[in-house]
């Protein structure tokens, strides 16, 4: 856009980081492998994908700029889970809000509005 009083251009504010922030979204974190210690049912690995919903992109940003580190979180919950006494008789919702919590602990101050299975396989 030119200012024609002046003879300059003006150029749009292209900031839009704050818009950005405020997005929700969804994010999908895919294969994840945990086996299973000696279970009575027969199964020994459990296979998951998992869907987070957020309501700021700035947890998009978090988990993308160290995802190692919340992938580590989200397997080290459901392997501590299948361990621990009740691991035999977790249900697949239990299971589920166990990795909530696990992510929402490591996310301080940051709002995960749901966290999903979109895949959920025994074997």
């Amino acid at each position: 856009l030119e200012n024609r009083e002046e003879g300059k251009t003006e150029v749009p504010d292209m900031n839009i980081q704050e818009s950005q922030e405020l997005t929700p979204g969804t994010m999908t974190l895919e294969n994840f492998m945990v086996v299973t210690p000696n279970r009575q049912d027969g199964i020994t690995y459990i296979s998951v994908d998992i869907a987070i919903d957020y309501s700021h992109s700035t947890v998009f940003d978090a988990i993308n700029s160290r995802l190692p580190y919340y992938r580590g979180v989200i397997y080290n919950a459901i392997d501590t889970a299948l361990k621990s006494d009740k691991g035999d008789k977790l249900t697949e919702s239990e299971l589920l809000e166990i990795v909530q919590n696990a992510l929402k602990e490591s996310l301080l101050n940051m709002k995960i509005t749901k966290v999903s299975f979109i895949n959920f396989k025994t074997g």
